[in-house]
């Protein structure tokens, strides 16, 4: 991971609908959302283009409220708000793109 500072818990691949639980419930209830995307192709290769950079993104899936998918792309997940808000900033200077630090839902599992 390039971007440092984060758990060990990131995956690299998508994460099928039934295994947010696990992500939920990891150590960390932070993390730095980089996109959220109705085509699950356009997550996939924003998560591609993240690992060439020397990142290890998690994809995750969320059901919208009327019933269709969507994928969010996270760099990394926290233990605490000032550590995600500090990894947001470093990517957002370093990458030039928009990185937001989002706490974890109870309910996003």
């Amino acid at each position: 991971m390039a971007a440092g500072g984060g758990s060990s818990t990131t995956r690299s691949t998508a994460v099928a609908p039934s295994e947010l639980a696990i992500v939920a419930t990891a150590p960390g209830r932070w993390t730095v959302q980089l996109g959220v995307f109705g085509v699950e192709s356009n997550a996939d290769r924003m998560a591609a283009r993240l690992r060439a950079r020397g990142y290890d993104p998690l994809v995750t899936a969320v059901r919208n409220r009327s019933g269709g998918w969507l994928r969010r792309v996270h760099l990394d997940l926290y233990r605490t708000e000032a550590a995600a808000l500090a990894a947001a900033r470093r990517f957002r200077g370093a990458e030039g793109m928009p990185a937001v630090a989002v706490q974890l839902a109870d309910d996003d599992g």
